[in-house]
């Protein structure tokens, strides 16, 4: 008779042992929120990466300082109050600090006004240099591509004679002749960064020439005139701010080094190259009168040549 009940208690236990495990506990309860949680942790995740991927970082900080450039070149007297000109030899070589940020020079003049008034001479005439370069390599490139071929072997020595000297020597070397000043700075560089873009204009337009609309154009009747005006002249133009945005940072450290040498604007113009002239001799009593100068040339170089690279890749892909 006992037996029975010993196996009916037995039964119930393991009933009550299954309803018990069966039944959602406290963990149980947990875990749909926390799964709920962890996707979507990783769904904002996989969203913040995706952006970020599609994101220029370099122009992210490139733009910004550009954008001061241009604003200081355009309008300094919204940067500052101050007079680049005004001197104060009692407070000759102070260093940085509330009331001069960037300290001042030896004639008690603030370095940050002389820095952001410098930036229209500096980008103006890298800026014109670059430009300049430009429209003399696309003159001649385009002359030597769809000339006769005489003339595109007479280009062709002209250029490397010109090439075989280094831009700046050639730079110096018509300043000489020419004579000092913003203008004539930009006249040398523009000259000196010749053969670069003649070479590129030129090479760009001999593949134009060369590729299957071109050929099919002169099947169906198209002077080589209206070849050149339809579509290799298009195409040139059309990477011309690439080019000039390439070669804006290379003419900028151009002109503020002959500005250094003595040979771009002269004292007391507010110029890069001058501003570091002038404060070399006190670099060790004064460090900031060349640093912060160097630092605003580093930045705008930096900045104009990440740009003009991520034009230059988004111009390739659109060809292709």
């Amino acid at each position: 008779m006992s037996a029975p009940a010993e196996t009916s208690v037995t039964d119930q236990s393991d009933v009550v042992l299954a309803v018990a495990a069966s039944s959602p506990s406290a963990d149980a309860a947990v875990a749909p929120a926390a799964l709920g949680s962890s996707r979507r942790y990783r769904n904002v995740r996989d969203t913040v990466l995706k952006w970020s991927a599609g994101v220029h970082w370099d122009l992210v900080f490139a733009l910004p300082i550009l954008a001061i450039v241009a604003l200081a070149a355009i309008a300094p007297g919204a940067l500052t109050s101050g007079d680049p000109l005004d001197a104060n030899p009692r407070e000759s070589h102070l260093p940085p600090g509330p009331e001069h940020l960037a300290g001042t020079d030896l004639l008690g003049r603030d370095v940050l006004t002389r820095i952001i008034y410098g930036t229209r001479y500096s980008v103006l005439i890298g800026l014109g240099a670059s430009t300049l370069g430009v429209l003399l390599g696309l003159l001649v490139g385009l002359g030597a591509a769809v000339g006769p071929r005489w003339l595109d072997r007479v280009i062709s020595r002209f250029v490397d004679v010109v090439a075989a000297f280094p831009g700046l020597l050639l730079a110096m070397f018509l300043i000489t002749f020419t004579g000092r000043g913003a203008g004539n700075l930009v006249l040398a560089l523009g000259v000196g960064a010749l053969p670069q873009y003649a070479r590129l204009i030129r090479a760009n337009a001999f593949v134009t020439l060369g590729s299957g609309y071109v050929e099919q154009a002169k099947t169906f009747g198209l002077t080589s005139r209206r070849i050149v005006w339809r579509h290799v002249l298009p195409n040139a133009l059309g990477a011309l701010p690439i080019m000039i945005t390439i070669g804006l940072g290379g003419a900028i450290i151009g002109s503020s080094a002959l500005s250094f040498l003595g040979l771009g604007p002269q004292p007391p113009a507010a110029e890069w190259g001058l501003l570091l002239a002038e404060s070399r001799t006190y670099l060790r009593q004064a460090w900031w009168g060349a640093v912060f100068p160097g630092v605003a040339l580093t930045s705008v170089v930096v900045a104009a040549t990440v740009l003009g690279q991520n034009l230059q890749r988004r111009y390739e892909r659109r060809d292709r």
